[in-house]
C-alpha cells in the first residue's frame, strides 16, 4: 500500500481517490476464508464448521520446532498533519507509543525511507538536497551531507522535523529497547529514476497531489548511487539516529504503477539493483538485512520471479536473507488465504530463509458479520474470520516470522487499514482486530519458536509456540464455529506446568485474562464459547 513519509495529502497514501476505490470493493473484499489444513485433507468454511460442537483433538509437539517469530505490528500513518488528523496525531503521542508498544506487545515496527534527504529539482519548490558531486560521484553520497529536517508539502505539516517514521522508532525504542525495526523504499529519489520502454514501468509522474514520485524504473546508470544512498541512510539511521534498522526492502510492492511514491522493476532489473546494493553493504559494514520483493501473496509465481534470479546467482543468493510479501492482491483487496500462504511456503521453504509479511490490510472491525467463504477463500467480512484467520494461515500455513499490518491507527474513513480507530484529536478506539492481534503479539516473546500442531479440524484453529529451556509456552485458539465448542489438548515435549493463564476476545470481552486452565501431564480440556479467540500461555500479561 501507499508509503507515508511524507505526504500532507491523503490522496496519495490511498486517501480519497483510491479510498473510492476500496469502498467500492469493500463488499466483496471481506467475504470469509476459507481454511486448509496442510494436508489439504480436510477443508471447512469459517464460520460454517461450527454445527459440530467437538470435542475437538489437538496435539501439540514442541519437540518439534518451525520458524522463530519475531513478532508483529504495523507501519506509521506518515502522512496528515499532526494537530488536524486525529490519526497522525495521536499514534505520536505517549498514551498511542505506550498502545503499541506495552498494551498490545508489538515488538516489530515499519516505515517508509525518506528519499527527499536527497531528492532533486521538483514541482513543488521543496529545497534540493542533492549535490552535483554527488550525481557525478556516488561515493560523495554520505549521510552527513543529507537534508533530514523536512519542508513544504513532504513535511506533513511538519516543517523543520526530521521524518516522522524516525522519531516514532525514537520513541517507540524508549519503550521497548528490543524493538524491531524495519523499513521500506516506496519511490528512488525522482532523478535517479527513467521511463521504461514498455510495460508497467513506462508510466513516470509527478503525483498532481501530494509531492509523491509515480511510477518509472531506477535508471541503470544509478543503480550505485542508490546503493549508497540506501547505505548511508542505514548508516545513519544506526549512528546518527541510534535506531537501528534490522531489515531494509529495496523496492515496495515493485510490479506496477501506483498514483504515489512508487517504481516498477521486472525481475532481471530487481536482480541488478539488489546485486549492486548488497556489494556496497558489504563494502561499507552496513549491518540492516535486505529483503524483499514485497509483491503480493496472491501471486506466489510472480513474486517467486522476482526471487529466482537472486537467489541463482552466487553472488547475490546470500544477500536476500529475508523473502516478505503483501497480504493483497492488488496493493488495496485482502488476500491472505490458505492456497496463497501454503504455495509460497512451497516455493521458499528449501532456500533457508525466513518468510515476513511486511504488510497487509487490517480488514473489517465488526466482530459478527457476511462469514460466507467466496468461492477462492479469499477473505472474510468481521474481524475473527478475516484478520485471526489470515494471522494463522501466515504463522501456520506460511511460516511467517514477522506480521504487520498496513497502519496502527486510521481516522473513519480508511479505518478497514488499520487496527485503532482515531474518533478525535484526544479519542482514539481500538478495534477488534487490535485485540485479536494483540492474542499473538502480547504472549509470544520475541525469539520464540512456533512448534508442530494437529492439522486444523472441527472449527478450531490451534498455533502452538514454546521455548523449554526458558519456560515459554503459548497456545493461541479460534473457534469460529457458532456454538460452544469442547477442545482437549495434549502438549508434549514442553515446559512442566500445572495451568495456563488464559485471556479471551468474543463479541463481549476484548483480550480479558479469564480462569487459569489447569494442565495435567501435559493435557488440557477446557470449552471454548462460541466464536472466540483465547490465548493459554505461561506469560503473564505485564501491567
Amino acid at each position: 500500500m501507499s508509503h507515508s513519509a511524507d505526504i500532507m495529502v491523503a490522496q496519495d497514501m490511498k486517501g480519497s481517490t483510491v479510498m473510492t476505490k476500496l469502498k467500492m470493493t469493500v463488499a466483496m473484499v471481506f467475504a470469509a476464508f476459507l481454511l486448509v489444513s496442510l494436508s489439504g485433507s480436510s477443508i471447512f468454511a469459517a464460520g460454517e464448521a461450527g454445527q459440530n460442537a467437538g470435542p475437538v483433538d489437538v496435539t501439540v509437539d514442541c519437540g518439534k520446532q518451525h520458524q522463530v517469530i519475531r513478532g508483529l505490528g504495523t507501519c506509521l500513518k506518515g502522512w496528515g498533519q499532526p494537530g488536524k488528523d486525529p490519526a497522525a496525531t495521536l499514534q505520536m503521542e505517549p498514551k498511542g507509543l505506550e498502545l503499541y508498544a506495552k498494551d498490545a506487545g508489538f515488538s516489530v515496527a515499519r516505515m517508509a525511507v525518506d528519499r527527499w534527504v536527497i531528492e532533486g529539482e521538483n514541482p513543488y519548490k521543496i529545497p534540493v538536497a542533492v549535490t552535483q558531486e554527488m550525481m557525478d560521484d556516488p561515493t560523495k553520497i554520505t549521510y552527513d551531507k543529507f537534508k533530514w529536517e523536512r519542508t513544504g508539502r513532504s513535511s506533513g505539516g511538519e516543517d523543520g522535523k526530521i521524518a516522522r517514521g524516525i522519531r516514532w522508532f525514537q520513541e517507540l525504542k524508549k519503550l521497548n529497547p528490543n524493538m524491531i525495526f524495519t523499513a521500506s523504499v516506496w519511490s528512488p529519489p525522482h532523478w535517479m529514476k527513467e521511463k521504461a520502454p514498455k510495460g508497467a514501468g513506462s508510466q513516470f509522474e509527478w503525483s498532481k497531489n501530494g509531492a509523491s514520485s509515480c511510477g518509472g524504473r531506477l535508471a541503470q546508470k544509478y543503480y550505485k548511487h542508490y546503493a549508497h544512498f540506501l547505505a548511508q541512510y542505514c548508516l545513519a539511521m544506526e549512528k546518527k539516529f541510534e535506531v537501528p534498522l534490522y531489515s531494509i526492502s529495496i523496492q515496495n510492492e515493485l510490479a506496477f504503477f501506483e498514483p504515489y511514491d512508487s517504481c516498477v522493476y521486472t525481475p532481471d532489473e530487481y536482480h541488478g539493483a539488489m546485486a549492486e546494493v548488497a556489494a556496497v553493504f558489504k563494502q561499507l559494514g552496513v549491518k540492516t538485512k535486505l529483503m524483499g520483493p514485497e509483491d503480493m501473496t496472491k501471486f506466489p509465481d510472480r513474486l517467486w520471479g522476482f526471487v529466482k534470479p537472486v537467489l541463482a546467482d552466487p553472488k547475490t543468493k546470500d544477500s536476500l536473507e529475508i523473502i516478505c510479501s503483501h497480504g493483497y492482491s492488488d496493493g488495496i483487496q485482502v488476500s491472505g488465504g490458505t492456497a496463497d500462504a501454503l504455495k509460497l511456503w512451497e516455493l521458499m521453504k528449501d532456500t533457508g530463509k525466513e518468510y515476513w509479511m511486511t504488510e497487509t490490510g487490517g480488514g473489517p472491525e465488526e466482530w459478527e458479520g457476511a462469514n460466507k467463504a467466496d468461492k477462492k477463500g479469499e477473505s472474510a467480512g468481521n474481524a475473527l474470520d478475516s484478520l485471526g484467520s489470515r494471522i494463522h494461515n501466515a504463522i501456520v500455513l506460511g511460516n511467517a516470522s514477522v506480521w504487520l499490518v498496513w497502519l496502527f491507527m486510521e481516522v473513519e474513513k480508511n479505518k478497514e487499514t488499520s487496527l485503532v480507530l482515531a474518533e478525535t484529536l484526544d479519542k482514539f478506539v481500538p478495534t477488534k482486530k487490535f485485540y485479536v492481534q494483540k492474542h499473538f503479539a502480547k504472549f509470544i516473546p520475541s525469539g520464540t519458536h512456533r512448534v508442530d500442531t494437529s492439522k486444523d479440524s472441527g472449527g478450531v484453529l490451534a498455533a502452538a509456540f514454546a521455548e523449554k529451556d526458558k519456560g515459554v509456552l503459548t497456545l493461541v485458539l479460534q473457534n469460529q464455529n457458532s456454538v460452544e465448542t469442547a477442545v482437549k489438548i495434549k502438549v508434549s515435549g514442553g515446559p512442566a506446568v500445572g495451568s495456563l493463564s488464559a485471556y479471551i476476545t468474543d463479541k463481549d470481552k476484548n483480550c480479558e485474562k479469564t480462569a487459569d486452565v489447569p494442565v495435567s501431564s501435559g493435557a488440557i480440556e477446557l470449552k471454548m464459547p462460541a466464536r472466540c479467540i483465547m490465548t493459554l500461555t505461561t506469560k503473564p500479561e505485564s501491567k
